[in-house]
């Protein structure tokens, strides 16, 4: 005989009144902050507002560090760091197609039903924080509590988590149900913490998914039968990563179950006369990047975007042309992105990668001669600062994806 529906308390939430979800990681998947609004972008944002930001502040990679350092240094500026912010955040939720991990609008609607509050906090604006959940789980009127002003994310986050718990009646106890790769959140003393999402075993015992407090909800039927198949999807999909190798048949089964990934390049074809050596290389320019521009090295920063633009100018031509690099082939800069710019590269980076190619090649010239002071010169640079990260986001954004159908486990 069939269980019929219920609005029972389920376990993980039984010793709580009041359930608070962070956004982050919960409703954007693992969107990398960075990507969402990246330092680089806030900095243009800025300068349009008549706010200059030095290459100085590009070496925090934390895009609420750089706005809390510029509200600190600047009190002035403190209107136009916020509206920058909730202008590049509203922009980034319009245009990225937002999905909640799986399960969890069935958690949150059981909760309710089961007569818990049911709250949301995020580190990102209030204004484009209700909208995510919103728009994510297809439910109007949920509370929630976004950025009052700008900080570190640790900070606003805090602070959106603390008017949540201030929302809630005395004696109420909390629950904080977040991602677990943004760390243990601060809770208050009469708060519980429970993390999501880790993929990996800790200690032999895999990590929790929504799906699995799902999972504990007394659910329809039509929704456990949903619940049940897609907690099979991700055992199976876990089982898979687990293995040691992969035939063809498994890696074509595990895309399909996982959404695979971005086909963003093909090392064969890159051209590496040691690949392994190669691609250290590239990661390791990655963080130098960041410590060269924080500590003013603006010779160093511009060699090492054009090491990284080239490198996705690379993996373009080989995803979306069956190009190969020979092994020790000399290309300039300068020729790589006129071989895209001939494949249909969008002209308006193209434009902008050669008005880059120009000033770094003057750069050292334009130095030493005295025909731009140093400080013109990273004035030049912040005008288009971004170049990089909008690279790197055209090419992963038009790369094809392998396996698809996937859920957001």
């Amino acid at each position: 005989m069939r269980k019929p529906y219920s609005e029972e308390v389920p376990d993980f939430a039984r010793d709580s009144n009041v359930v608070v979800f962070v956004v982050e990681g919960l409703l954007t998947a693992d969107a990398p902050w960075e990507r969402r609004v990246n330092p680089e972008r806030l900095a243009m944002a800025l300068r349009e507002a008549g706010v200059n930001v030095s290459l100085h502040a590009l070496g925090m990679r934390d895009t609420l560090s750089l706005a809390k350092s510029i509200t600190e240094y600047a009190s002035t500026a403190a209107p136009q760091v916020a509206d920058a912010l909730d202008e590049l955040e509203l922009a980034w939720a319009i245009e990225t197609d937002l999905s909640p991990r799986a399960g969890l609008r069935e958690v949150v609607l059981h909760l309710q039903a089961c007569g818990k509050s049911v709250l949301f906090a995020s580190a990102m604006g209030e204004r484009i924080a209700k909208q995510v959940v919103t728009n994510g789980l297809r439910v109007s009127g949920l509370p929630v509590f976004g950025r009052s002003k700008p900080g570190t994310f640790a900070e606003t986050l805090q602070g959106a988590l603390q008017r949540a718990f201030d929302s809630a009646q005395p004696g109420d106890r909390c629950l904080v149900i977040t991602h677990h790769g943004l760390g243990q959140q601060p809770v208050n003393s009469n708060s519980g913490l429970l993390t999501l999402g880790r993929g990996e075993p800790i200690s032999g015992i895999q990590g929790l998914d929504a799906i699995d407090l799902a999972a504990q909800c007394a659910l329809t039927e039509a929704e456990r039968q949903d619940i049940t198949r897609r907690v099979k999807k991700r055992d199976r999909a876990r089982e898979l990563k687990n293995k040691q190798s992969l035939t063809s048949e498994e890696l074509a089964e595990y895309f399909d179950l996982t959404g695979g990934g971005r086909l963003i390049g093909n090392s064969a074809q890159s051209g590496y006369v040691d690949e392994k050596k190669g691609i250290e290389n590239t990661n390791l320019m990655r963080h130098i990047r960041n410590d060269a521009a924080d500590r003013q090295h603006l010779l160093e920063v511009i060699s090492i975007d054009a090491a990284l633009i080239e490198v996705e100018l690379r993996n373009w031509l080989i995803v979306h042309h069956d190009y190969s690099f020979a092994a020790k082939e000399r290309l300039t800069f300068g020729q790589t992105v006129g071989l895209v710019a001939d494949r249909g590269f969008p002209a308006s980076l193209i434009g902008r990668l050669n008005l880059f190619n120009r000033r770094r090649n003057d750069a050292v010239h334009h130095l030493s001669m005295g025909v731009e002071s140093y400080h013109q010169m990273t004035d030049d640079y912040m005008a288009d600062c971004s170049l990089l990260f909008d690279v790197q986001d055209f090419v992963l954004d038009s790369a094809p994806v392998v396996g698809r159908g996937a859920d957001n486990y």
